[in-house]
């Protein structure tokens, strides 16, 4: 998470070990932040503006990721092309994930809550 700002995904690991210390498991928890308009960004400061370039770029990664994962290119998996996705890794690679959306039921926010659906979709795949 990003100390300065509200903007950023936040990630929480949770380590799962027994008596002897031996690692067992782990839980990953991540709160993606929303894409980011640029159209929606003018006006504001060129710190916000870079801070929603940012949020885009690893969302893009991330789905990057799903798509090589379910198959849907022939190109490896770009892990490596954000921080996001090196911590995600292992969710994807060697374990069970699951995607919780959240969705607004106003029709103010229905481009954003299907485009969220659709995104959350690409997770459902993933074997």
């Amino acid at each position: 998470m990003h100390e300065q700002s509200s903007r950023s995904h936040a990630v929480v690991c949770v380590l799962l070990r027994d008596g002897r210390g031996t690692e067992r498991g782990r839980l990953q928890f991540c709160d993606l932040a929303g894409s980011e308009k640029a159209q929606d960004a003018q006006g504001l400061s060129a710190k916000v503006r870079h801070e929603g370039a940012e949020i885009n770029k690893s969302l893009l990664a991330l789905k990057e990721c799903l798509r090589a994962a379910n198959g849907e290119t022939t190109e490896r998996v770009p892990w490596r092309n954000s921080q996001l996705t090196q911590i995600l890794r292992d969710s994807f690679s060697s374990g069970e994930a699951c995607m919780v959306s959240a969705v607004a039921p106003s029709n103010c926010s229905c481009a954003e809550s299907l485009n969220t659906m659709h995104y959350a979709s690409r997770c459902a795949r993933v074997d």
